[in-house]
């Protein structure tokens, strides 16, 4: 046979391929999905931890420092042991007081974290866990809250 012959016997049936082939549509995709606009909110504010409890030498400078990245909030800790030592309804909010004034000096809302209990609500000398009775920290939480609110800046 030809070389002639030999081509157009799968020329043709190659072709004919092709032509049906490109007669035949693709399935119509769906166009994407629209993605709902997301509903503008005063939220997410951001923030930072700092260590400015018992710390009056660094805590202007700490704070501006978060005030100029331009973050809103401070998360820094309160020791319930320094705040509430000798025994319940013993409070000494001198520190407490210090950092939630300078957080509000430095136009910052602050996250008070709550830790390290006083020895008098434990049996054992367990540095920091819950305390043997929890009415005992709700007690405590409630009184927190109200000087901090109090001295919250004004929106």
């Amino acid at each position: 046979m030809p070389p002639f012959r030999i081509a157009l016997r799968w020329l043709l049936p190659v072709a004919l391929l092709l032509f049906f082939a490109s007669l035949i549509q693709p399935p119509a995709q769906a166009a994407p999905a629209k993605p709902r606009p997301v509903p503008p909110v005063g939220s997410p504010e951001y923030g930072l931890s700092a260590f400015v409890f018992n710390q009056p030498a660094t805590t202007r400078r700490d704070l501006g420092m978060i005030s100029e990245l331009r973050f809103g909030w401070v998360k820094s800790l309160f020791r319930w042991d320094d705040i509430e030592h000798d025994y319940q309804g013993a409070f000494d909010w001198t520190e407490a007081d210090r950092v939630v004034r300078a957080a509000t000096a430095a136009d910052l809302k602050l996250v008070a974290r709550i830790d390290f209990q006083p020895w008098w609500t434990r049996d054992d000398t367990v540095r920091n866990g819950p305390p043997r009775d929890p009415q005992n920290y709700a007690d405590f939480v409630y009184g927190t809250s109200s000087p901090v609110l109090i001295l919250e800046p004004p929106p």
